[in-house]
């Protein structure tokens, strides 16, 4: 097995590994909904972008959870694919047609996290904002598309894309004498 080959490999198994925790992520995020951990003494640490808050009676509602938990999915299916992608060049199956589905698949899925990225920080501000006030001025609480992961969403679809036509022209090159 050749350097290249151990770096595949070990990007697959990193990959697997954090398939594999994202995935826990997501049991931990429903367990953690339906047990309410403010009895025992806990409290929420909130993170919206830079500003963090420590909360010990803030209730979740439904959907701020299924957007975490949507969220949590397709983080989880694009490292899957991903995943997958390394395991077949890590076996030096180049030019095969799970390879090009994987990549489509992931710009599906950069596509999608571009709507939900941003909506679970909106809500939990929208949520907050009655407990914050300043002396002048007034705070303004929008949804922002994520432009750059559309952009990339798009920019690997068409790599996909791509790659499907060259896996067919290397599967015509097999049957050319």
């Amino acid at each position: 097995m050749d350097n290249r080959s151990k770096f595949y490999r070990f990007m697959y198994i990193t990959l697997l590994i954090c398939t594999i925790l994202s995935i826990l992520r997501i049991i931990w995020l429903i367990q953690y909904y339906f047990w309410d951990p403010t009895k025992y003494g806990m409290s929420s640490k909130i993170a919206i972008n830079t500003f963090s808050f420590m909360i010990s009676n803030f209730e979740w509602s439904d959907g701020i959870v299924s957007l975490i938990i949507i969220q949590s999915l397709i983080v989880s299916f694009l490292l899957w694919k991903t995943c997958i992608f390394f395991k077949n060049i890590s076996e030096e199956k180049i030019f095969v047609i799970q390879n090009a589905k994987a990549i489509i698949h992931s710009g599906i899925a950069l596509g999608l996290a571009a709507f939900f990225t941003n909506i679970p920080s909106l809500m939990l501000s929208m949520k907050l904002l009655p407990y914050i006030s300043f002396s002048e001025g007034k705070i303004l609480v929008d949804y922002h598309f994520n432009i750059e992961l559309f952009v990339a969403s798009i920019a690997v679809l068409v790599l996909g894309m791509i790659f499907r036509k060259a896996v067919y022209i290397a599967q015509e090159n097999e049957f050319t004498i």
